[in-house]
């Protein structure tokens, strides 16, 4: 995405809130990696949810606005989910745009997730691009719905002591060692529910995830 800006813009000042260490490091590798393409985009490292970004952003006096703002599968997150989409908005420039994703109001993903809402914790909330189309709603702010059609293969997720399969589950699930933490039953009723026609298409002996997520632009 910043590559394509970049074609466009010359001269863009990013900003990077990211709250897991782990993640901004991939994130600076892979700057660096492209420094060339990315040449004329400088970034501001935040090691922040965004939450505590806009606390300190309110606290310090930055009245900054943007252009663009991006919010990708990050609102789970959030303490106040109307509260924050309103925030995001007062943050855009006039004429600026914002994109948010979240999982498919119709996808597997959110079928899973709200079969198991007590899989939820003081950190997350499942929510979906219907919440979020919601909140716009509540505030009169106009948006435009994008669907991406998306598929994952969790075959390994079934096979017997498969490390690899058993980090999947507990991606989908986010549920840190699922296979270590649920009892047995819970875990094959899941790994049942997965495999199904709610959350799952079978083809050629694959078991494939319905991945499907939504993009929600919003132009101020």
């Amino acid at each position: 995405m910043m590559c394509k800006l970049r074609d466009r813009y010359p001269l863009i000042s990013n900003i990077a809130v990211e709250p897991a260490a782990g993640q901004i490091k991939l994130y600076q590798d892979l700057a660096t990696k492209m420094a060339v393409k990315l040449n004329g985009i400088t970034t501001d490292w935040r090691k922040q949810g965004l939450d505590e970004f806009r606390r300190a952003k309110v606290e310090s006096g930055d009245t900054t606005k943007y252009h663009f703002i991006s919010s990708i599968h990050s609102l789970y997150y959030v303490d106040d989910l109307d509260d924050s989409v309103k925030w995001l908005y007062d943050q855009l420039e006039d004429g600026g745009m914002m994109m948010i994703i979240t999982v498919s109001d119709n996808s597997g993903f959110w079928r899973l997730w709200n079969r198991y809402k007590f899989f939820e914790d003081q950190l997350l909330r499942f929510l979906n691009s219907e919440h979020i189309r919601e909140a716009f709603s509540k505030q009169k702010i106009p948006f435009i719905n994008y669907r991406q059609k998306s598929r994952v293969d969790i075959t390994d997720s079934f096979e017997e002591g498969n490390v690899d399969g058993q980090l999947k589950v507990d991606f989908l699930a986010h549920v840190v060692d699922f296979h270590s933490t649920a009892s047995p039953a819970l875990q094959q009723e899941l790994l049942e529910y997965l495999g199904g026609p709610e959350c799952s298409e079978r083809k050629d002996g694959e078991v494939l995830f319905d991945n499907d997520w939504d993009a929600v632009i919003v132009t101020k």
